[in-house]
Order: structure tokens, then sequence, then C-alpha cells
């Protein structure tokens, strides 16, 4: 089993569009890789617009930080820097995420 049997995942069907897909983003827990920047912030944006709790990972704390502060949805927003180019910073915080410690 390990570590990632405790962390769920969900599936999407599109063939509801839009307005169905973003139903499915309320009141979910997100993980967002690359959202210091580009598709990654916009995409962190999107899911807190609709409602989605996110937890934005990015390598460099400035765009993190910066991120944190021109998003106005603190209590749904937390950040941890990562480098998923690194198995053990990956581990890391996989075992921090299903231990409670991130949110």
């Amino acid at each position: 089993m390990g570590i990632f049997s405790k962390i769920n995942t969900c599936s999407f069907n599109f063939k509801n569009g839009r307005e169905s897909f973003y139903k499915l983003l309320k009141n979910r827990k997100i993980i967002v890789t690359g959202a210091g920047s580009g598709i990654g912030k916009d995409i962190v944006r999107l899911c807190l617009d609709e409602g989605a709790t996110v937890i934005a990972c990015d390598i460099h704390k400035h765009s993190l930080d910066e991120l944190n502060s021109n998003l106005d949805n603190s209590n749904s927003l937390y950040t941890y820097q990562l480098d998923v180019s690194k198995y053990e910073n990956v581990v890391e915080f996989l075992t921090i995420l299903t231990q409670g410690t991130v949110m």
C-alpha cells in the first residue's frame, strides 16, 4: 500500500461541459505543482475561485510568497516549497501531507 494509499484521487468527466467540471472542484483539496508562475499560477486562481482548497507547490519560495500575497483566499491557499525533480523532497512532502501538517 504505502504512502499513496492515503491520498484520494478523482477523475473528471468532461462530457457534461464546463459547469459540471467546476462543480467537482467545490470543497475539493487540490495540489498544484509549478504554482508560482504561468499555467500553474492560473490553475491555482481558477481552483480557488471555484471553491477548492489549494496546496500550491513550487521550487521558488519567493514565487509562492508573491502568490500568497496577491490572492485573497488565505483560508483556502496553502503553499509549500517543493522540488518535484528530487524524489526525497516529494516523499517528504507526501509524508507531511498524509500526517495533516501542511493544512
